[in-house]
């Protein structure tokens, strides 16, 4: 319940900074939830900083707060281990819900990607 009350990593990392990736998830012109997951890459390989930010219901918010403290300290091939179902479970969201757990973990891993297309480029 933690992730309801007291979500973590809100806000946002510099785009521009090295090791930074970033993406997006949902419509809010149609109605829906929408967010954007940041993930930081250092020397180490691994996630050392998280940030969302996340317009939606607070299951959307506990889900995008959940994945990204989840995310610190994985490597980017890490990143796909942490699926819809096991954020359901852990939150103990509706089956309803089950498609912005999709979202929230398909922005992840995107995110991962962003970083990698970036490291590759240079």
């Amino acid at each position: 319940m933690a992730h309801f009350d007291q979500p973590r990593n809100v806000g946002e990392l510099d785009d521009t900074q090295e090791g930074v990736g970033s993406a997006c998830a949902g419509d809010a012109h149609r109605g829906e939830h929408q967010l954007r997951i940041q993930l930081y890459v250092g020397d180490s390989d691994c996630i050392e900083k998280t940030a969302f930010k996340a317009y939606g219901s607070g299951a959307v918010i506990a889900s995008c707060s959940f994945a990204t403290e989840w995310a610190k300290g994985k490597t980017l091939a890490q990143l796909s281990d942490l699926d819809a179902v096991a954020l359901c479970e852990a939150l103990q969201l509706e089956d309803s819900e089950r498609g912005l757990a999709v979202q929230v973990c398909q922005a992840l891993n995107r995110a991962g990607d962003d970083i990698e297309q970036k490291q590759n480029a240079d």
